[in-house]
């Protein structure tokens, strides 16, 4: 998932502390080979209600922002990167817990959050694409990849319009016929159980997603999703093979255990995009390869709605037992 090696802006709840962000991992913002965004004069703290605020400008000059929603007890600890956008607009990260993403609009010094896991901007800087959160302990959850189109509002970045909804953000772009709906990435059937197993790599045009996903007790595939001028999703996958990470289809009991570790996705050129993969195993004959792959060598992914299982004997649910009725004869 994404590394980091976490830029800190020092604060301290009482006493506020005023500290310079720095852009340690500016990958994260979607430029190509980590080039390093222009950053304006931001800088961060805890005022003495605890309450977390940006400053933009320097002495003299700052901007303040509060980045609480709703009065509440700020759930901003730090700020990993900050992107700026073209519109003035700036795209906070938080990666304390899981990952925090603010939107913040010095202009009408308005804030949108939401939570996810391994956010990353678009290089156009137009989309984020990210994991849509899920509790990390009491149940299982499933990866569900969403993509928040910058274009839109954040009204319109929610399923039901509900601003104040921190989780459900988002348009779903795999598994394909999702529609992002409270809680529809947990308890879901082991058949549709989804686990992300790379970070997410945007294509160098803006228009692909492309990340490693695997169902519970299947395969792993590479998961290639190309977007329309709207954000429009089209999913297809590519399952790896024994001759992928080895060069030549040589006789193995079983398939290795292999990892992405990096990957490059073209541009769609009339159509055709290249993709080149840093595969390794835990074959000692095939511990390396770079793969290249085309369009051709993906298949359609079928569409999938989950139904949610039903609970068994030990589940809690608000605190009680559930004890599920007698099966009908």
């Amino acid at each position: 998932m994404r590394s980091a090696t976490f830029a800190f802006i020092s604060i301290v709840a009482l006493f506020p502390i005023s500290a310079q962000i720095s852009q340690s991992h500016p990958e994260d913002c979607g430029r190509p080979g980590g080039a390093n965004p222009p950053l304006p004069n931001v800088s961060a703290t805890f005022d003495r209600e605890g309450q977390a605020v940006l400053y933009i400008g320097g002495v003299g000059s700052r901007h303040a922002i509060p980045l609480t929603r709703s009065g509440l007890v700020s759930a901003v600890y730090r700020i990993d990167e900050v992107c700026p956008l073209p519109d003035g607009r700036l795209v906070l990260f938080d990666d304390s817990a899981g990952s925090e993403v603010l939107i913040v609009d010095p202009a009408k010094d308005s804030v949108d959050t939401f939570y996810c896991y391994w956010p990353i901007l678009s290089p156009d800087r137009r989309w984020i694409v990210y994991e849509k959160r899920y509790p990390l302990h009491g149940v299982e959850g499933s990866a569900e990849y969403l993509i928040y189109d910058l274009n839109k509002s954040a009204a319109q970045n929610r399923p039901e319009g509900d601003v104040n909804n921190t989780t459900d953000v988002g348009a779903v772009i795999f598994p394909p016929g999702q529609k992002n709906v409270g809680g529809d990435n947990i308890r879901v059937p082991r058949e549709q159980l989804h686990s992300g197993l790379s970070p997410l790599y945007w294509a160098s045009d803006s228009r692909a997603v492309l990340f490693a996903d695997a169902i519970a007790g299947r395969p792993a595939k590479i998961i290639l999703v190309t977007l329309d001028d709207k954000g429009a999703p089209s999913a297809v996958e590519h399952e790896i093979t024994v001759a992928d990470l080895c060069g030549a289809a040589i006789s193995l009991p079983t398939l290795p255990i292999w990892q992405m570790e990096r990957a490059e996705v073209g541009a769609g050129e009339g159509g055709a995009r290249s993709i080149v993969l840093d595969l390794t195993s835990d074959n000692v004959h095939c511990p390396s390869r770079i793969l290249q792959l085309s369009n051709s060598d993906f298949k359609p992914t079928k569409p999938e709605t989950h139904i949610k299982a039903e609970p068994t004997h030990g589940a809690i649910v608000n605190g009680q037992e559930v004890v599920p009725p007698p099966k009908k004869k």
